[in-house]
């Protein structure tokens, strides 16, 4: 069957689809609300495409695809894919740092909290992928705002950073027991953002209620974008096999 034909067959629902060259090797992976549109638009002829583009369609001799519920769940399975098959175009057309990631590290039994881009250390834990940088910086400051474990030089021990003086740290820079209570702040951010702990969330809802109820709008605002920046690293949808 010849491509343009087979496109014409293609689902108009959401999933991910794999380019292939004339080896049958897969040279580009991406992902569509609407495979359908999404991939016709390749054969195309625009002068809007790029010479990558060009240049792709120039190798590309076949393809596949597979299909997802949702287009959340094409892009986790797009993800997936081109961190495991490591295609040449989309390592050219595509820019590491597309998707981030939070990453908890053990540091000399100092749980860190972090965004990296590449989550690449089998010791460390991964939440992601995520899309929006911004998002996810909100999220984590608020996170950590709540827990107070905003500390700016957490490697000083017995030495009080700036931020413990400003009420926004803990003390874990002190070490001792402030230590293990921050350890044990990043555990339930953990158990958040698995999904298995919702009392921060539940804390957050009944802020905002009680903000609003004494008509302190700003304050019920400011929680209500802190609960949407939340929910927003929580909006996983199930494992794609």
């Amino acid at each position: 069957m010849e491509l343009k034909e087979k496109v014409k067959n293609l689902p108009s629902s959401p999933g991910v689809y794999l380019m292939k060259d004339s080896r049958a090797q897969i040279i580009y992976v991406g992902k569509a609300k609407n495979l359908n549109n999404r991939v016709r638009s390749y054969f195309q002829n625009s002068q809007a495409h790029s010479k990558k583009i060009i240049k792709l369609k120039a190798s590309l001799k076949d393809f596949d695809y597979i299909l997802t519920d949702t287009e959340f769940e094409a892009f986790m399975l797009e993800c997936q894919l081109i961190r495991e098959i490591k295609p040449i175009f989309n390592r050219m057309m595509k820019s590491p740092q597309a998707y981030i990631y939070i990453g908890i590290q053990m540091d000399n039994g100092y749980q860190r909290i972090e965004i990296c881009s590449n989550p690449d250390n089998p010791n460390s834990l991964y939440f992601g992928p995520y899309t929006s940088k911004h998002t996810v910086e909100r999220a984590l400051q608020a996170i950590k705002d709540f827990y107070k474990i905003s500390c700016s030089t957490p490697s000083n021990k017995n030495t009080p950073c700036l931020n413990y003086s400003l009420g926004l740290c803990i003390g874990m820079c002190l070490g001792g027991a402030a230590l293990d209570q921050y350890n044990d702040s990043i555990n339930k951010i953990i158990g958040l953002l698995e999904g298995k702990d919702t009392s921060l969330l539940e804390i957050f809802e009944r802020r905002m209620i009680e903000a609003s109820e004494t008509f302190e709008f700003e304050e019920a605002v400011k929680y209500r974008d802190i609960l949407e920046t939340i929910h927003s690293l929580l909006n996983k949808e199930k494992v794609i096999e």
